[in-house]
């Protein structure tokens, strides 16, 4: 039986599988035009911005402005745009920070919106979240980080004695 390079056989010289020579890249053509058309409504939304601070009574001007923020299941290898929750679905003009609250500004607003996402109601538990403001820069940090009480199961200790009467 003659062998090709493309077909796998067992030991005894039955067929398999044909091999398709397609890279993992190639399956995310899809994932790829479907985020490209996200990209372009959020930068479509990102033209309409807060003129001052998003950070509760603050009116200082904003020097920076959110674009979108994720929330993702992935590990230390996730990338940007490997999100599984994401603030796309949000109208109204972007938020934006003063330079006295980029640093913890950010922050708050992940977790406003991680308890206003319905997947969080419903038991999704993303591990990381994403801050990405719209002159490519980003923030993030771990979910855990943003209410740790609700994340982590609450255990308690009930000890009884057996008691004879």
């Amino acid at each position: 039986m003659e062998e090709f390079e493309h077909e796998q056989t067992d030991s005894e010289g039955n067929f398999v599988l044909t091999k398709t020579g397609l890279n993992e890249e190639d399956h995310g053509l899809p994932r790829k035009l479907r985020q490209e058309e996200i990209d372009k409504i959020l930068t479509t939304k990102s033209d309409i911005r807060q003129n001052v601070c998003w950070s509760l009574g603050c009116e200082n001007k904003s020097s920076v402005w959110v674009r979108e923020i994720q929330f993702d299941m992935k590990g230390d290898k996730v990338g940007i745009n490997q999100h599984v929750v994401s603030t796309s679905d949000y109208n109204g003009p972007v938020p934006g920070f003063c330079n006295a609250h980029i640093v913890l500004g950010p922050t708050e607003l992940a977790e406003k919106v991680y308890w206003d996402k319905t997947e969080i109601y419903l038991g999704l538990r993303p591990r990381k979240w994403w801050v990405i403001f719209t002159d490519g820069t980003k923030q993030g940090g771990l979910c855990e980080l943003l209410n740790p009480k609700s994340l982590k199961p609450r255990t308690n200790d009930v000890h009884c004695k057996n008691q004879t009467i």
